[in-house]
């Protein structure tokens, strides 16, 4: 890109607060931080949180969940795995507790089946699986391989309650 950056995305001409070359905002220190040294700090200390509360949960086990099984690793209980399940595939998300954790944005995938919920980009939907269109099954094919590349992967859903089968 050319031209000068602003901190809302838009150039000298749209009218956003623009700094005076093509540095990134960080680049310029904020306030009594010129250096920018101590935003960079927060904002690493900030991702590293996940990790760290990671490291309060047990491990998943490895094994095929019934809904039952699943429910009970929703972020309510210390110390237990947060799992979500998609297309009948159960994912470890422990390592994201702040956002799949009681409290977090996506919390209520936690401890159930989401696909229909990700599948329609609809958190409250009475869809059903079956009722799904062609286009929001390869959206839902699409969030998988997203889980399938940042989570540990720990079984199935059992296959009385496997809604794909």
């Amino acid at each position: 890109r050319s031209g000068p950056r602003s901190c809302s995305g838009t150039s000298e001409r749209g009218g956003g607060r623009t700094l005076g070359t093509d540095r990134m905002p960080h680049e310029e220190g904020y306030g009594g931080d010129p250096t920018g040294k101590e935003v960079e700090a927060t904002a690493i200390q900030s991702m590293a949180a996940p990790q760290e509360a990671h490291a309060y949960f047990a491990a998943a086990e490895k094994r095929d969940y019934s809904l039952a099984e699943l429910q009970q690793h929703d972020g309510s209980n210390p110390g237990v795995p947060i799992l979500v399940c998609l297309l009948g595939k159960i994912f470890d998300v422990s390592s994201r507790a702040d956002i799949y954790g009681i409290g977090g944005p996506y919390s209520w995938l936690a401890g159930k089946d989401g696909s229909v919920q990700l599948a329609t980009m609809k958190k409250d939907t009475e869809v059903k699986f079956e009722d799904i269109t062609e286009d929001q099954k390869k959206v839902l094919s699409d969030w998988v391989a997203v889980y399938e590349r940042k989570y540990e992967f720990v079984g199935m859903l059992t296959k009385e309650e496997h809604l794909f089968i």
